[in-house]
C-alpha cells in the first residue's frame, strides 16, 4: 500500500485583542475615527454596501468599479464661531487705506542735504583747488614778453616829442606779456582752469563754514562759559587789555548764547553762585535775565516793521558770531585764498600767490619752511641790534 501524506496541523485561531482607545482628538470641532472604523468603512465600500446609522441595516448596491473616496464629515460653522487653531498663528500687520503710519511723513530738506555735501567733501575741494593751483602755475611759464610796435596817436606823439627835441626818431614798442603764437589753445585752457579753480575756492568756503565754524564757535562758547562760571569773569573782575574778552562780553546777555555749548543753564548757575556777594540785579542784567530765571529779551515785542524771518534772528549774537569767525586764522586763510583766486581771473599771475599753499599742504615743505622761520623773532632781533652798533659806531670811523 501506498503511504499518505499525513494531515495537516490544525490550525489555531487567536482573536485580535482589543486595545482600550484614548479619546479621540477632535481638532476644529470634527471626531477622528478610530484605525479599525475606518478600515471597516472602506471594506463596506469596496463591497457596496452602505450603513446608515438610523436603522443599521445593509443594502446591497451594484459595485462601482471607479474608485470612490471617503467622504468626509463637514460641521458648518456659523458667524460667531471661529475655529480653534492648534498652532498659534504670528500677526501680520493689516496694510490698508485706514492704517496710520508710526511716524509723521516730513518734507526732504535739499538746503541740508546740499550743505552737508559741501562739508563731507571740504577736502577733497582742497586737494582739487592744490592740484589746479599747481597746474596754473606750471602753464604760467610758457608766456613771454613780446613787443609789440605803436601804432596810431601814440606813434604819431612818440614821434613829434623826438622830432622837437632834434633826435634821431625811434620807433616805440608796446610789452606786452602772451603766449607764443604756436599754443595759442592754451589761452583757452587758463581760462577754464581760472574759472574752475574760483568755483572750487569759494566751495571750499563754503564747506569750511559748515563743517568747522561749528567747532569754533563751541569752543569759544565753552571758553566763556568756563570763565563765567569757575573764574567769575565780567562779574567779580573786570577784563583790562583783553580786546577777545571785551568781544566776549556783547553774547552774555543775548538770548541765544549758549547755542552750540551743551550746558544751556549755565546763566542759572552764575547767578545762583554769585547773586550772595554780588548784585541780584546785576547779575541778571548782564546775562540778560530777570528776577523769574527767564531770559528777558525774549519777553520783548518784536517789531512789526522787519518781516517775520528777519526780527526772529538774534542779531546780537550773530554779530559776536561773526567776529569770531572773522578772526579764525583758517577762515582768513580760505577767505584770502578765495580773493586771489577772483583776482586771478583778471590776471593770472595772481595765482602765483597760491603757490604758498602748496608749500603748506605738501609735508615736506611745510618742514622746511617751520625749520627756516622757526627762530624768526630772534634773528629779527640780532640784525635790529647788529644794524643799530653799525649806525651808532659808523660816525667814529675815519674815512
Amino acid at each position: 500500500m501506498l503511504a499518505l501524506p499525513a494531515p495537516p496541523p490544525p490550525r489555531v485561531y487567536i482573536p485580535p485583542m482589543e486595545l482600550e482607545t484614548s479619546e479621540t482628538m477632535t481638532p476644529f470641532g470634527i471626531p477622528m475615527k478610530s484605525e479599525q472604523e475606518s478600515e471597516t468603512e472602506e471594506s463596506h465600500l469596496a463591497n457596496g454596501v452602505t450603513k446608515t446609522p438610523d436603522t443599521q441595516t445593509e443594502t446591497s448596491t451594484p459595485t462601482v468599479k471607479e474608485h470612490t473616496e471617503p467622504a468626509v464629515q463637514e460641521v458648518p460653522i456659523t458667524e460667531t464661531e471661529e475655529p480653534v487653531d492648534s498652532v498659534p498663528r504670528t500677526s501680520t500687520p493689516k496694510t490698508g487705506e485706514d492704517d496710520e503710519l508710526p511716524y509723521e511723513a516730513k518734507s526732504f530738506d535739499w538746503g541740508k542735504y546740499v550743505l552737508s555735501l559741501f562739508a563731507r567733501n571740504f577736502y577733497n575741494f582742497k586737494y582739487a583747488a592744490l592740484v589746479l593751483a599747481f597746474i596754473i602755475n606750471v602753464m604760467l611759464l610758457f608766456y613771454r614778453v613780446n613787443r609789440i610796435p605803436l601804432a596810431g596817436e601814440e606813434a604819431e606823439d612818440n614821434s613829434d616829442n623826438n622830432a622837437t627835441g632834434g633826435g634821431e626818431v625811434e620807433q616805440e614798442f608796446a610789452e606786452v606779456v602772451a603766449m607764443e603764437d604756436d599754443i595759442y589753445f592754451r589761452e583757452y585752457m587758463m581760462q577754464i582752469l581760472a574759472i574752475a579753480h574760483s568755483v572750487i575756492s569759494f566751495s571750499m568756503l563754503i564747506a569750511y563754514y559748515c563743517l568747522k565754524v561749528p567747532l569754533v564757535i563751541f569752543k569759544r562758547e565753552k571758553e566763556i562759559a568756563r570763565k563765567l562760571e569757575f573764574e567769575g569773569l565780567w562779574v567779580a573782575e573786570q577784563p583790562e587789555d583783553d580786546i577777545k574778552a571785551h568781544w566776549d562780553k556783547l553774547v552774555l546777555s543775548t538770548q541765544s548764547f549758549p547755542e552750540s555749548y551743551w550746558d544751556k543753564f549755565v546763566k542759572k548757575k552764575v547767578r545762583a553762585r554769585y547773586a550772595e556777594q554780588y548784585d541780584y540785579e546785576a547779575i541778571s542784567n548782564l546775562l540778560g535775565m530777570d528776577k523769574s530765571d527767564s531770559i528777558k529779551i525774549g519777553e520783548e515785542q518784536k517789531s512789526g516793521v522787519l518781516p517775520s524771518f528777519l526780527s526772529s534772528v538774534d542779531w546780537q549774537y550773530q554779530i559776536w558770531k561773526w567776529g569770531v569767525i572773522f578772526t579764525d586764522n583758517s577762515f582768513l586763510y580760505i577767505a584770502w585764498y578765495f580773493i586771489f583766486s577772483v583776482l586771478g581771473n583778471r590776471n593770472y599771475f595772481f595765482f602765483a600767490a597760491h603757490l604758498l599753499d602748496v608749500a603748506i599742504a605738501i609735508p615736506a615743505l611745510r618742514t622746511i619752511l617751520q625749520s627756516v622761520t622757526h627762530n624768526g623773532k630772534q634773528v629779527c632781533y640780532v640784525a635790529f641790534s647788529q644794524s643799530k652798533q653799525h649806525f651808532i659806531t659808523w660816525p667814529n670811523v675815519n674815512i
